[in-house]
């Protein structure tokens, strides 16, 4: 029994009323149905009741009292009490006047529905009848044709009719016929509308119909599905999904625009289903009186719904009338899995566990191949004799995508032997592959469709024969804590399982396999399914005692009511019309609304995850890459590209796209923006993104990524901080940006290399394979046209490769474990001499370039090299041969320079053929530039050159990264590169070697002149073009491992290792020996860098989350772990595991790495944020932020969904007034109809321009300087937990600071109320810093721990000296900058302050010059060394400007000048030359 709600009212007995409206039956009665599946009990006159029954998962925990249900049920029950009783009292009057409305006075009813009832002609609504055929001889043999007539009668006599009848009896195709037929024949006007749950459905009966009466589609038959419709003025007979129904009569508020309505499968009770089946019965007693509605299905509990839709007849409800069709076209025989004991093992079944195990998956595979042997025994021949040429199609119920992989790799290996065509059938795969199974398959094959619960109903392929049905399904349930939505696995009701049954019979005799006991069905399955309605969120529980009366709705609440979208695509769609992007967000919420215009072909995975990728561009975004599509068929579309739609479908198709799909989207797009106009909120005329290539999309991708963040709160996401040395100790010290690890390799695994290279393939060209005891390292090879410095695109596809279970198809081995030997690289600089100097001959990008030593003897050497190579003019070289074009060979290129051709040194990077001619990319060594020459022109490299090192190395800036202003998607900027080309063009150059990692310098450079000194990594930072940044671990490993060698003796091996070091391995040409073997399964491959996400939401924390497969962030790697900021990722759509345990994000986008955009964009689109402060007050931690809280109680109106963030950068006073701002600005456009109204176009647009300035600039209330808000570079602090997390009302009410707004429209509390800020114990400066300079006690702690890290740590560190503004990397250099000029002024005078002195010394040790370190043989080494040059390499003259020492602070170095000829270096003071 289940639990009393109150002393008279229990659950079962509330929900009666939800699914009966007739009086209520006791609670122990049990529905009964004719084809029910129960047997009669003859000593009761019911059904015989089950020894166990099925007990719903929803009922098992009775739900606890909540006087909020009880108040709304008892509310319902007395309106529909009431409303009866109604009908009862004026039972006569009512029935005359139903007598007494005609046809007209439909039309009255009607009203103004933005379509006419009738036409405009009443003649011409009828006449239409004469231009179709209507002459037709219905099919005798089926069941349903020797009831035409008592359907009509019973049709057009009542109100509701329900129309029950065995699967393939033409309910579906020939009730809708028989009605315009008569309707046709009396010359009535008529508009049917019959509804299927399932699009595929709606559109391939509406074909059906068309064909079977020769009609054409879209004339008096047409179909709607979405935005997808073939419809005209003559249509009369529409077949639509219930959900484009339910659309139409919520718009309209009636009926009356149709005159009957047909609703089929109503068994399943989805949500549409049992929406549409509410509003019919609502309509139909208030003002839709005279349209019919006609139930149909073939398991539906008849008694059930025809009580539903009791109407009142003399002074009592009396049920519909039920029309039940008898009988089916051919018989379908039963079995079920103890009848399958001759072919193996029969499966355990657990009730409480629905899942099928690999022995129910084998004996399903045997069962399949014994077809044969059961069709030979019925046509009397002998299996021997061969396969038979008409073998019937097998049809096969599985729950979901991961079960049809599943059989469909066991069924693999019998396809060419057993002539299986297997076909899988299920919503994510493409319309092609979806209308194979409706092709006939070929003489002697035999057609499996492997398909989920789609085929069960309204979808008919003729030849099937065979069902088997593993009596499973998913349902989506609702998570009662997280209140997120998720697929559950669950045994199916005996009434699905006789709609799958149906599936066979129709062309002969058929076969039904359950794959449980007849026991376990008649015990275990329920009869009828659990409505969706009831195991969804309306069965979940709430405490609190809210007013269960509706309210008015804002603004806001109207335009999403009126929007035909998620809740969360209509704030998208708001937010992109405050910030200027509607036209964009309109693509992207039509997406979002529809399936995935992305195709995904079965088997196909890997390739549509690489096509994904391509369209994200790089933005890690699933809706920009939506977007990026839509915008590129729309050019091509624009620029006249497809000449018919043949090559637009073939387009599509290469690209990996759905064009009917992207079609509807579009219709789609625009529906909404139609919507959107009658709210005044329309696509400005001034701006077409989407034709418009010349603006910079870096700006737009940023902002779009911000308006998806607000409109999905709060489904934001973290990752946990990568360990970047732990990362490099896994793949055993290779480069993380380009390699993956897979574990299990066999013993002798080099003689599986050439089968590992094959599987690798698929990812991208492999450079080589490193083998160390079971771990196997891949490094794949940069793209020719691959500048960046992220992680290569072949890593994410080989990770994802992982994640789906494979290792790629077959192909020809491109991962090499050896390469061909060629010239090493120039040697760096010793670590005890770093400095050199530079030329540089290419630029790649922004503190990426290739450069020569500029001393003379290397200059020598290279023009040696290249008298020897082009000795006689290269007349004496030897053609490469064409079997030699590989990549990686090294070779001789030409290159002309202005009037003359030399040959240099090349290595091969790329071939692209090209007819009869392949052009080749070349990598010249001695240069670094990549040039394209033809395969003619190409020439063996003499063996005696191979032997001199080339003389171009690969060099980087140390220590910045690209500027957040210019790129939010760390990339360099054109402007940035620009600049850098112009720094050091036609210059010799000064360079400091930090580290080298992979043979690749990293440096800090220097300009410098008799007139002038430039810090290069410097000069960019100030110059806004890149920001200061952490070294990698690798680099910061190798700096460190140079400052030891530094130190060790002169005979010490050198740390550097070549750039084209292998790791080698001999492998046997022939790997035939290997066939007899067992395949061997790898785990992996693996990346150190992949991202684990957490919930940032309190009901989250606890719970692990996994990206859904098909977003491009289902690899995520982070290619920048040395960067410890909180990543931040959003998801537009969020489910559940079964368990709960893991939460599932959908539609995702990747924030950009900016530090402390996290807590930004949480407060931003929160709807109430309570910041914290530390202990002490005298800084912001963090915030809470949710839907507030009750000011009573103090606790979380919406608890679970609150979240605690902690600021890990510093968060001021200046940047809360800039997220204010914002918030005005978005409360401005969208407080109210009337300030839209009021604002006009040129407002609106004003309005635009200031949000999204606001959102990147915002003016200091110091100053009025432009500061940016969310690219402002801001200061890292350590994160502090607050004492007391999801928490409200911490904050004592007089250090609250109001904003002063509360009464204006600016402060729009239904919609983003204004935070209010803290008074904290912090004087600033101007600029919203913290002003540290005027802090003598801070400032003395601070130098006093500067001291403790110089000289008692020995690990490199990035430490900054805040007085200075200088930062430094090492122990060492830190010692160096303390004993420095400016840094022992600025002791002084902080300890004269102290002391009470005037410009005195202060009572404190600080270091000497000379005192600097501890080894003077290595200090007078590098003394004589280490000195800087000019660009004729002798020494720097004496700055002669005054007497006063000019101090230019660098990051980890001073440089110092003064008159006297002395220069200081990392304060180093050594006389200089005097000019």
């Amino acid at each position: 029994m289940s639990g009393r709600l109150t002393s008279d009212l229990s659950i079962d007995y509330i929900d009666s009323w939800f699914s009966l409206d007739k009086p209520l039956v006791p609670l122990n009665s049990v529905p009964r149905s004719k084809l029910g599946g129960k047997d009669f009990d003859a000593a009761t006159g019911g059904p015989a009741k089950p020894e166990a029954p099925m007990i719903p998962r929803y009922k098992k925990e009775p739900r606890m009292n909540n006087p909020r249900q009880t108040q709304y049920a008892q509310m319902y029950q007395q309106h529909e009490l009431d409303m009866a009783q109604d009908d009862l009292e004026s039972i006569d009057e009512r029935m005359s006047d139903l007598n007494a409305l005609d046809l007209d006075s439909i039309n009255s009813l009607a009203g103004d529905l933005g379509r006419q009832t009738l036409e405009e002609d009443p003649l011409r609504s009828v006449n239409i009848y004469r231009n179709y055929n209507f002459n037709h001889t219905y099919n005798p043999t089926l069941p349903i044709t020797g009831y035409q007539e008592e359907i009509i009668t019973t049709v057009e006599s009542n109100s509701v009719t329900v129309i029950q009848g065995d699967t393939g009896s033409g309910k579906t195709t020939q009730v809708p016929q028989y009605i315009l037929d008569h309707y046709a024949r009396a010359n009535r006007w008529c508009n049917i509308v019959v509804t299927q749950p399932r699009r595929i459905a709606a559109i391939s009966i509406a074909r059906r119909v068309a064909d079977e009466r020769g009609w054409r589609l879209g004339g008096i038959v047409g179909y709607q599905v979405g935005m997808d419709k073939q419809q005209s003025e003559d249509t009369r007979l529409s077949f639509v999904t219930t959900g484009v129904l339910l659309q139409k009569l919520i718009n309209t508020k009636n009926m009356n625009q149709f005159t009957h309505v047909i609703l089929d499968e109503v068994h399943e009770r989805d949500q549409e289903t049992d929406f549409a089946l509410l509003v019919a019965r609502k309509l139909l007693r208030s003002n839709s009186r005279h349209v019919k509605v006609v139930l149909m299905s073939a398991t539906l509990d008849s008694s059930m719904f025809a009580g539903y839709f009791s109407i009142p007849v003399r002074g009592e409800l009396a049920p519909a009338p039920v029309v039940t069709v008898e009988g089916r076209l051919f018989p379908v025989t039963e079995f079920y899995v103890e009848d399958l004991a001759p072919l193996g093992p029969l499966p355990v079944l657990e009730w409480d566990c629905p899942e099928i195990s690999q022995q129910s998956f084998e004996l399903a595979r045997k069962l399949i191949l014994y077809f044969d042997q059961l069709e030979a025994q019925e046509q009397g021949r002998s299996i021997s004799e061969g396969l038979g040429v008409n073998r019937g199609t097998v049809l096969v119920f599985l729950p979901g995508l991961a079960e049809i992989n599943t059989l469909d790799e066991l069924l693999a290996h019998e396809t060419t032997r057993y002539k299986l065509w297997v076909l899988p059938l299920h919503s994510t795969i493409t319309s092609e592959e979806q209308a194979q199974v409706f092709v006939p398959p070929r003489p002697h094959q035999r057609k499996v469709i492997l398909s989920t619960n789609i085929a069960e109903s309204s979808i008919t392929v003729p030849d099937i024969k065979y069902v088997i049905d593993f009596c499973l399904t998913k349902c989506m349930v609702c998570d009662p804590e997280t209140n997120y939505q998720s697929l559950q696995l669950n045994w199916a009701s005996q009434a699905n399982c006789t709609q799958r049954k149906g599936r066979a019979g129709r062309v002969s005799s058929g076969r039904a396999y359950r794959m449980v006991s007849r026991e376990f069905y008649d015990i275990h399955l329920p009869e009828y399914g659990i409505p969706e309605m009831q195991v969804g969120a309306l069965s979940t529980d709430t405490s609190e005692g809210i007013n269960p009366h509706d309210g008015d709705l804002t603004f806001i609440g109207r335009v999403l009511a009126a929007l035909p979208v998620d809740v969360r695509v209509g704030k998208l769609l708001l937010l992109g019309h405050v910030f200027g992007y509607l036209k964009e967000v309109l693509v992207i919420g039509a997406s979002l609304s529809l399936k995935s215009f992305f195709a995904k072909p079965f088997r196909g995975d890997l390739e549509s995850y690489r096509s994904k990728m391509a369209w994200s561009e790089g933005t890690f975004s699933d809706c920009l890459a939506m977007l990026n599509a839509y915008k590129k068929w729309q050019d091509c579309c624009q620029a006249g590209m497809f000449r018919n739609r043949q090559q637009e479908l073939e387009w599509a198709k290469r690209n990996m796209l759905q064009l009917k799909r992207m079609k509807e989207m579009s219709a789609v797009a625009k529906e909404l923006q139609d919507r959107l106009a009658n709210f005044n909120i329309r696509v400005s005329l001034e701006r077409n993104p989407l034709v418009n290539h010349s603006r910079d999309t870096s700006q737009d991708n940023l902002i779009l990524k911000m308006v998806l963040a607000g409109a999905f709160y709060p489904n934001y996401f973290t990752c946990a901080a990568s360990d970047e040395a732990e990362a490099v100790r896994d793949l055993s010290g290779s480069n993380p940006l380009t390699t993956v690890m897979l574990r299990g390799m066999p013993p002798a695994p080099q003689l599986y290399l050439k089968q590992l290279g094959a599987a690798m393939r698929p990812c991208g060209e492999g450079k080589f394979i490193k083998l160390e005891d079971t771990r196997a390292y891949v490094e794949f090879a940069p793209p020719p046209d691959y500048h960046g410095t992220g992680v290569l695109p072949a890593v994410y596809l080989a990770v994802k490769m992982r994640l789906y279970g494979e290792l790629g198809e077959g192909g020809r081995p491109s991962v090499k474990v050896e390469q061909t030997k060629g010239p090493k690289a120039v040697e760096p600089p010793s670590p005890k001499e770093p400095w050199m100097q530079l030329y540089v001959t290419e630029v790649v990008e922004c503190g990426h370039f290739w450069a020569h030593r500029a001393e003379a003897e290397y200059f020598d050497q290279l023009a040696i090299l290249m008298e020897t190579i082009n000795q006689d003019g290269g007349a004496n070289l030897e053609p490469l041969p064409a079997n030699l074009v590989l990549r990686d060979q090294y070779c001789l290129a030409p290159y002309q320079d202005e009037s003359t051709v030399k040959y240099y040194r090349a290595r091969i990077v790329a071939a692209f053929p090209d007819h009869v001619k392949v052009q080749q990319l070349g990598f010249i060594l001695d240069y670094g530039n990549m040039e394209t020459v033809l395969k003619s022109c190409l020439c063996r490299i003499p063996f005696e050159l191979r032997e001199v090192p080339f003389q171009s190395m690969e060099c980087y800036l140390k220590g910045i990264r690209p500027s957040f202003a210019l790129s939010p998607e760390g990339k360099w900027d054109r402007q940035a590169t620009l600049r850098f080309h112009e720094l050091v063009a036609d210059r010799i150059l000064l360079g400091k070697v930090f580290s080298v990692v992979r043979g690749a310098i990293r440096l800090d450079l220097y300009r410098t002149t008799k007139q002038e000194e430039v810090f290069i990594n410097h000069q960019l930072v100030r110059e806004n073009l890149a920001d200061l940044c952490e070294e990698t671990y690798a680099s910061k490993k190798s700096h460190q491992d140079r400052a030891e060698q530094s130190l060790a003796p002169e005979d010490s091996t050198h740390l550097w290792t070549p750039a084209d070091s292998r790791v080698e391995h001999d492998v046997p040409e022939d790997n035939f020996g290997l066939r007899g073997r067992s395949m061997v399964r790898l785990n992996g491959p693996y990346s150190p860098y992949e991202m684990v996400f957490y919930s940032m939401i309190n009901i989250g924390r606890l719970r692990s989350v996994r990206i859904e497969r098909d977003s491009v962030n289902s690899v995520a790697l982070n290619d920048r772990p040395q960067d410890t900021h909180q990543r931040m990722l959003v998801a537009g759509h969020v489910g559940v595991s079964t368990t709960g345990s893991t939460i599932t994000a959908r539609d995702t986008t990747l924030m950009p790495n900016m530090p402390g955009l996290a807590a930004i964009v949480c407060l931003l689109f929160t709807p109430v944020a309570e910041l914290r402060t530390n202990r002490a007050h005298t800084h912001l931690t963090g915030a809470i932020c949710g839907l507030g809280c009750d000011p009573e109680t103090g606790i979380g109106i919406l608890p679970d969904h609150d979240l605690e963030i902690t600021f890990d950068t510093r968060f001021t006073s200046d940047d809360l007034i800039a997220v204010n701002k914002v918030r005005i600005a978005i409360n401005l456009a969208l407080g109210s109809e009337n300030n839209i109204a009021e604002w006009g176009p040129s407002g609106i647009k004003r309005i635009q321009d200031a949000a999204k300035n606001k959102i990147l600039t915002h003016s200091s209330h110091f100053n009025m300087v432009p500061v940016r808000l969310i690219q402002r570079k801001r200061e890292t602090v350590e994160p502090q937990m607050f004492h007391k997390p999801y928490w409200w009302n911490q904050v004592k009410p007089e250090d609250i600071l109001d904003t002063g707004l509360d009464d204006t429209s600016a402060n729009c509390r239904s919609l983003l109320s204004l935070h209010q800020g803290i008074a904290v114990v912090e004087d600033v400066e101007e600029g919203g810093a913290p002003k540290k300079e005027n802090d003598e006690t801070w400032k003395r702690k601070h130098m006093i721990e500067l001291r403790e890290k110089a000289y008692n740590s020995n690990e490199p560190q990035l430490v900054r000296c805040e007085v200075c503004d200088v930062e430094v990397n090492t122990p060492r250099e830190l010692k160096l900058h303390v004993a420095t000029r400016k840094h022992r002024a600025e002791e002084d005078r902080s300890h004269a302050v102290a002391g009470g002195l005037s410009g005195g010394r202060g009572c404190h040790y600080h270091l000497q010059p000379n005192t600097i370190g501890q080894q003077p043989a290595n200090r007078g080494r590098e003394d004589s060394d280490s000195r800087p040059h000019d660009m004729t390499g002798q020494s720097q003259p004496a700055n002669e400007e005054g007497n006063d020492m000019t101090n230019y602070p660098i990051r980890g170095h001073d440089w110092t000048s003064q008159s006297n000829g002395t220069r200081v270096i990392d304060g180093c003071v050594r006389a200089g030359d005097s000019g």
